[in-house]
């Protein structure tokens, strides 16, 4: 296995995973847009699309990928966010941007590689593998806004994505049990034949939460003998 000093140069590139299970342009199916600031075309050995997920195996170069900001280098997950720009489109053409609008954005998956390439552009081979895992997230918003350079003349249209790791996301996310008799529910311990040939479940009250009442008002003396 090869070290860094086996190598006179060496140069990285950043490749995005950008799943979207509720993507829809005009039939609706999970897709997955790849694309990287490496300067051509690549595919990765054992880098299967997600199962079910439509898109292309390798990573488009830099015509699709704008910019990706900085993120920290941290030993446990943190809670920055990260912030992609793409181009909406490549032709000039606002009917190929309908996929936004019918497809859910927010919520769908990045993932960010880097991979280590040697002075004559061929992946290099470590131990801990190429490429590595740099980000890992869910996009919260995304914009879309359109730029004109004054000078060249030339307007683009931009996607930008912004991504919170999943440790941030998942720490807003809300769980529990409600208490109210309403929404309290009961068990299945099973099915009965009742009607011929009509199978009904067999429900046990889930009484797991009838003290709640009770207990909402209850003082205790924590420490206190009888």
């Amino acid at each position: 296995m090869s070290t860094f000093s086996d190598y006179s140069n060496i140069t990285s590139g950043l490749f995005v995973d950008w799943y979207i299970p509720n993507y829809s342009a005009g039939t609706k199916a999970p897709f997955t847009f790849r694309f990287s600031d490496w300067h051509r075309y690549i595919e990765f050995d054992s880098n299967p699309l997600p199962i079910g997920s439509l898109g292309s195996v390798g990573y488009a170069p830099l015509q699709k990928l704008l910019t990706i900001s900085p993120s920290k280098n941290q030993v446990s997950p943190g809670t920055d966010s990260l912030s992609i720009t793409i181009n909406a489109y490549e032709a000039g053409n606002y009917s190929d941007m309908n996929w936004l609008r019918k497809s859910r954005i927010e919520g769908s998956q990045i993932t960010v590689k880097r991979a280590l390439f040697d002075d004559q552009g061929e992946l290099i081979s470590l131990t801990g593998g190429n490429p590595i895992g740099r980000f890992k997230g869910f996009v919260e918003t995304y914009a879309v806004n359109d730029t004109y350079d004054i000078e060249t003349g030339k307007s683009d249209t931009v996607i930008n994505l912004e991504v919170a790791t999943y440790t941030a996301y998942l720490k807003k996310k809300k769980t529990g049990r409600k208490t109210a008799r309403p929404n309290r529910g009961a068990w299945l311990i099973g099915h009965e034949e009742v009607v011929p040939g009509l199978k009904s479940p067999v429900l046990v009250a889930d009484t797991s939460m009838n003290n709640v009442a009770k207990l909402k008002s209850a003082k205790f003396k924590w420490g206190k003998g009888d």
